[in-house]
């Protein structure tokens, strides 16, 4: 019944809906997208066949490193080539993780499971790493706060490249608003 009063209060004096002035304000602070980024590998360190541990600043000013890696394949341009080792951004990544996704490749012979971790927990299962055309992994995470993102190879080489992630969001749970006319009749909103 409170909210009925609500309703009311809302109509102007010439008999028109203010939800504008109230509606907006509070959607846009529930649905602000924070986060979410990217790593092209453009940055990484020069070209080099031999395995060792890479550190950079990627994209977004975001700090990664890559254990066991070399970085004289390419994907979509400079990539990353992983044997048995992490790929993570040393710092964590602020706003959460909606949904991540990647390029990857197997290089060379032999096959390798890749595994997504955010925030150390295991996403989508294992990725068998079987052929030499690229393949796109996608993955709903739904990590709010800091993250931190680590992909992990084992086996045989795989290129990983274009890591993307859109930020968080919160899901929208409990009642929604729903209109009425004035004999009762549901209106869409």
């Amino acid at each position: 019944m409170a909210f009925i009063g609500l309703i009311g209060s809302l109509l102007a004096a010439n008999g028109t809906y203010l939800f504008s002035e109230i509606i907006t304000p509070i959607y846009s602070t529930m649905f602000e997208c924070t986060g979410g980024g990217n790593e092209t590998f453009g940055n990484i360190p020069a070209s080099s066949s031999a395995y060792s541990t890479r550190t950079w600043t990627g994209d977004n000013g975001l700090a990664w490193s890559a254990t066991d890696s070399r970085t004289d394949q390419t994907l979509n341009g400079k990539a990353i080539t992983l044997r048995t080792s992490t790929l993570k951004n040393t710092a964590p990544a602020a706003g959460g993780v909606g949904t991540i996704s990647f390029k990857y490749k197997r290089v060379f012979t032999g096959n390798s499971t890749l595994k997504l971790f955010v925030n150390g927990v295991q996403f989508g299962g294992d990725i068998a790493v079987t052929s030499e055309t690229a393949a796109t992994f996608s993955q709903v995470v739904n990590v709010s706060g800091n993250a931190t993102i680590e992909i992990k190879n084992s086996g045989n080489r795989t290129i990983v490249d274009d890591v993307v992630w859109n930020c968080y969001t919160v899901p929208v749970t409990g009642p929604e608003l729903q209109l009425a006319d004035a004999s009762g009749t549901n209106r869409e909103c």
